[in-house]
């Protein structure tokens, strides 16, 4: 394990990222003894330790079949309060039925998860294991503050199986770098088109649902010609936009909306190692195209500029009825029926499409995000807090998720009862299968282990929202503005760490 000493300390705290969340590769790492920062969490039973865990000695691949009667205590961080009291203090009990001799202490950080996991890092105080967001892994992974648990994977041929046959692969290779897994899977979270449904059938046209699966009725022709009919007006004061497909000006606008389009047109922004800038060419530069064509050309969906000073959100078009759909994810589900909802009901009927279809592809790629469980470099207690991310993998733990977070759970099993229950309470009647659907054509989230995810995408984001959707500049000159800075920052970053 990397000594704390050789790890850059401002280098650490500027890591900016962004939190929510091939199987030769499937890893968890685990922090540490339990922080002084930390504030004191529940605590339960989980089951038996491994004798290195109990004593503090080197991390073995954990044998998940011979427990032994040393217990363990281990530090797990939520990366909010409120996450640990509504998920995971339902895990503890699930953990100390597997597990009766490991205990998991609870301990959210009050907030900034990212920055206090970066200072006890530094400090040498980190937790055993938490949860974080794929946008995050990989920069964590490159900092050496996650451990691999690819050894503890490929002793336990059980766990193997289970992640290869009831995982998303884009999850396995998220949380993967160089052919080692460091995340156990927690959620997944699939893009989906939100539309009305009201608007759509008043417009005489054949809701979305319908003609999902035919690609040679839903594709992005369709897209503008539905955004043409349910779009009512002219200028920012209208009284409907037909579409927004930019979501808000963050980085995770490029996995919620417009990156969608980049990747169904077969283009990326980065190689699968995070290597390489690859938002360029003609792939990427036709998807851009596109999305900037729906506000300078189709004039069916607002300029991200007016949005912005006017401080309006793609939720609060469509709460509003001012927007007939929207390219989000099923975590958009929060502002309709969720925490999130508007105090009065939604004044109108909506539903839900898989994303239409590239024409030059026959694709509809989603970028994938979710959430996964790591295990710290620092911990003196590998082998019980590998146990603890078995509990986070089991079918009983995975149900809890799907039932308590707001996005599904990472394991397919789970999406059934998801399923029933309408999404966890949604009205009945709308097409939650379309979300189940997307998780069929899926990728990575963009990360390097040489930058934050903040600071990777910062051109990005600066660039396109800034000059690019507001039709400032033309596309190509983005694409290669941003191309310029962001390999710039790569190279910088690379050479820093010795690659």
């Amino acid at each position: 394990m990397s000594s704390v000493s050789s790890i850059n300390r401002r280098r650490l705290l500027g890591m900016g990222a962004c939190l929510a969340s091939g199987l030769g590769a499937l890893a968890i790492v685990a922090c540490g003894q339990s922080p002084s920062t930390a504030q004191q969490g529940s605590t339960a039973t989980t089951g038996t330790a491994n004798p290195t865990a109990a004593t503090g000695g080197s991390a073995k691949p954990a044998q998940s079949a011979s427990p032994v009667a040393a217990a363990a205590t281990i530090v797990f961080w939520p990366r909010s309060p409120s996450e640990g009291d509504v998920v995971w203090k339902k895990i503890l009990p699930i953990a100390s039925k597997m597990y009766p001799g490991l205990t998991v202490k609870l301990e959210a950080p009050p907030s900034n998860f990212l920055e206090k996991l970066n200072v006890a890092y530094a400090g040498g105080t980190a937790p055993d294991s938490g949860v974080a967001g794929l946008s995050a892994f990989r920069a964590l992974i490159g900092q050496k503050v996650f451990q691999s648990i690819q050894s503890y994977v490929d002793a336990d041929a059980a766990t193997k199986q289970s992640l290869q046959q009831n995982f998303v692969p884009a999850a396995i290779q998220g949380y993967s770098y160089k052919g080692k897994l460091y995340g156990a899977p927690t959620v997944n979270e699939a893009i989906v088109v939100w539309y009305n449904k009201d608007a759509i059938v008043a417009a005489g046209l054949t809701p979305p649902r319908e003609i999902d699966s035919d690609p040679s009725k839903w594709n992005w022709n369709t897209l503008v010609d539905y955004a043409k009919a349910v779009n009512k007006g002219t200028g920012p004061r209208r009284e409907r936009y037909g579409i927004i497909a930019t979501s808000a000006r963050t980085i995770t606008g490029i996995s919620e909306a417009w990156g969608n389009f980049v990747y169904a047109h077969n283009g990326r922004v980065m190689d699968p190692d995070g290597e390489k800038w690859s938002f360029n060419g003609t792939d990427v530069h036709d998807a851009i195209q596109f999305v900037v064509d729906l506000t300078h050309k189709y004039d069916v969906q607002p300029d991200v500029g007016v949005s912005a000073s006017a401080g309006l959100l793609d939720r609060a078009y469509f709460q509003n009825g001012q927007v007939g759909m929207v390219i989000q994810g099923e975590y958009f589900s929060r502002y309709l029926w969720g925490s999130g909802k508007p105090s009065k009901p939604i004044p109108f009927q909506y539903d839900i499409a898989v994303m239409p279809t590239c024409p030059a592809t026959g694709k509809h790629t989603n970028i994938y995000h979710g959430n996964a469980c790591f295990m710290c470099s620092q911990t003196k207690q590998a082998d019980a807090t590998w146990e603890w991310l078995k509990v986070t993998l089991s079918l009983d733990a995975q149900q809890v998720i799907s039932q308590t977070w707001g996005s599904r759970a990472a394991d397919l099993r789970t999406y059934d009862q998801w399923l029933k229950t309408n999404a966890n309470g949604g009205p009945a009647g709308v097409n939650y299968q379309a979300v189940v659907n997307a998780d069929k054509d899926t990728y990575p989230f963009p990360t390097t282990p040489y930058l934050g995810v903040d600071t990777l995408l910062n051109p990005t984001m600066t660039i396109m929202y800034d000059d690019v959707f507001q039709s400032k500049w033309p596309v190509q000159q983005g694409l290669d503005e941003d191309a310029k800075e962001t390999t710039a920052l790569l190279d910088k970053a690379k050479q820093e760490a010795g690659g």
